[in-house]
């Protein structure tokens, strides 16, 4: 038989051969330090270019006793919009309004928030608001309507 498109994809698709499952050997160690804390790169950029799993480096960083830096970069950044939003939260607006200012989700904004130690008001309106004004108007009036006629 000849190889088909097949055989083709069956190809494309297995791990290279140079990934190492295993733990890494002392001088793979000693350059998985030196790229992640002298050349600042990722866990996963040098578990590419060292051809290993990203468990591995983790495993050889955390075995190494190396400081490890917080996944992603999001967090350089968050203090920057997170006293904005904290700001626009505390001078009445809704959890869902200072979201949509910032342009992210209410639910990302209350986890945020919670993980910062800010808290949250109780969802729903605030005593006092327009639903018991209405009433309080009606009743004051005298304008309550009687049902049981």
């Amino acid at each position: 038989m000849y190889p088909g498109p097949a055989d083709n994809l069956m190809k494309e698709q297995q791990a290279p051969k140079n990934v190492s499952h295993g733990h890494a050997v002392s001088d793979q160690a000693a350059e998985i330090l030196r790229l992640y804390q002298d050349e600042k790169l990722k866990m996963v950029a040098v578990a590419k270019r060292m051809g290993l799993t990203e468990w591995c480096v983790w495993k050889t960083l955390h075995r190494q006793g190396a400081q490890l830096r917080p996944k992603g970069s999001w967090n350089a950044r968050l203090l920057v919009w997170l006293d904005e939003a904290r700001r626009l939260y505390q001078s009445g607006k809704s959890l869902d309004d200072v979201a949509d200012a910032l342009g992210i989700s209410a639910r990302k904004l209350r986890y945020h928030f919670q993980k910062a130690g800010i808290s949250c008001r109780k969802r729903g309106r605030p005593p006092g608001g327009r639903a018991g004004q209405k009433n309080a108007a009606a009743s004051k009036n005298g304008k309550r309507k009687d049902k049981r006629k």
